[in-house]
């Protein structure tokens, strides 16, 4: 999947965020399949769950989990 680009945008967030102790979040798709992902400093972790249009509920569980992280890493 594409997480070549992602990371590449990862780290261009980082740049623009001008700290890169906060956490930035990707998700990768191939329009069947989703992937999330994040890069804290130079450390990036790839969740190896794939989630797909079948399992649409625990897909919009997993979206809403990295928009709860996202925000809580903002407010600090």
């Amino acid at each position: 999947m594409g997480w070549r680009q992602c990371l590449a945008e990862l780290v261009a967030a980082q740049k623009i965020n001008t700290d890169a102790d906060i956490p930035v979040y990707g998700i990768v798709t191939d329009g069947e399949h989703w992937q999330f992902g994040h890069l804290v400093g130079d450390v990036f972790t790839r969740n190896v769950t794939r989630f797909n249009v079948a399992g649409l509920p625990v897909f919009f569980g997993a979206l809403d989990a990295v928009f709860k992280a996202a925000t809580a890493s903002t407010s600090k």
